[in-house]
């Protein structure tokens, strides 16, 4: 999955104004959205956003003064390829003249006069909250038409969590929280692994790597449980070996629910048999005196 950032540029007013831009054409040609585009290698997050506003209206900013307000996960699945991390910022100290560029026609707004109309799909669920002042991580998904919005999970993000991000690369790992357990990590490696190959993020690809992991995970299973000739012939079984194979069928399982965007139900579903075990006294938590 490849990075991008959004700038927001504020305005004093009054009215409180928002700069925004009409593109003119490439990816999201004819749509009003923030300034932005993609990380170069060895930039951090916030100086990408930085150079990308500057090549595209005009406004100076420095990067240490934007202020990092969405982690933005765009998921399509009926064009994987446009699936993106987004990491969005709000310039309230900035100087020069808005101009068009070779990309983007700049314009102010009022903040209760946002066009969303002629806006991605997404920006009305979250937009207005970090204009607000509200830091979020949220996780989009878009329908077959690849415009409508088909799911939307929104969560608030710590200042710390900001900072991290704001002050990472391109994968950064404050993108995965390290409160989170491993199959955070592993959906990680996942987009690691997406942006170091490239391709590959089609489902039918992933369910055939899934289906060949799982013969591999049973062929390691079989030598572990073989005997006698089996073992002369290849040897000791690898402990080493079979957690491999046991993490490349979890991984490819957890692409298959990040490519149809059922993380959080995945989490629930898991939370839900977790609990009514406990309930159930089938397990015993820590500090449980049963």
């Amino acid at each position: 999955m490849k990075d991008g950032t959004l700038c927001f540029v504020l305005g004093s007013g009054p009215p409180e104004q928002v700069l925004l831009g009409y593109k003119k054409g490439g990816f999201g040609a004819g749509k009003i959205d923030g300034f932005g585009g993609k990380v170069e290698p060895g930039e951090t997050i916030a100086e990408a956003a930085a150079r990308e506003l500057l090549e595209e209206s005009s406004i100076v900013a420095v990067a240490e003064q934007l202020e990092y307000v969405a982690l933005l996960d765009f998921s399509f699945p009926y064009r994987p390829e446009w699936s993106q991390l987004v990491h969005a910022f709000v310039a309230r100290q900035w100087t020069g003249t808005p101009a068009e560029s070779d990309e983007m026609i700049p314009r102010w707004y009022a903040l209760n006069d946002i066009p969303f109309a002629g806006m991605w799909g997404d920006s009305p669920y979250w937009l207005p909250l970090v204009l607000a002042g509200k830091r979020l991580r949220a996780r989009i998904v878009f329908q077959e038409d690849n415009e409508t919005v088909g799911q939307a999970r929104l969560e608030l993000l710590s200042p710390a969590e900001a900072a991290a991000l704001a002050a990472g690369q391109s994968g950064c790992s404050a993108a995965y929280p390290p409160e989170r357990d491993q199959l955070w990590k592993l959906r990680a490696i996942g987009d690691g692994l997406a942006r170091r190959f490239g391709g590959g993020s089609d489902v039918c690809q992933i369910m055939a790597r899934l289906q060949e992991e799982c013969g591999e995970l049973a062929q390691q299973v079989n030598h572990f449980q073989g005997s006698g000739i089996k073992r002369e012939k290849m040897g000791e079984p690898s402990a080493t070996e079979l957690a491999r194979e046991i993490k490349h069928v979890l991984l490819n399982a957890l692409q298959v629910a990040r490519h149809y965007g059922v993380d959080q139900e995945l989490s629930a579903s898991i939370e839900n048999s977790y609990q009514t075990l406990v309930k159930e006294g089938w397990i015993r938590e820590e500090g449980s005196s049963d």
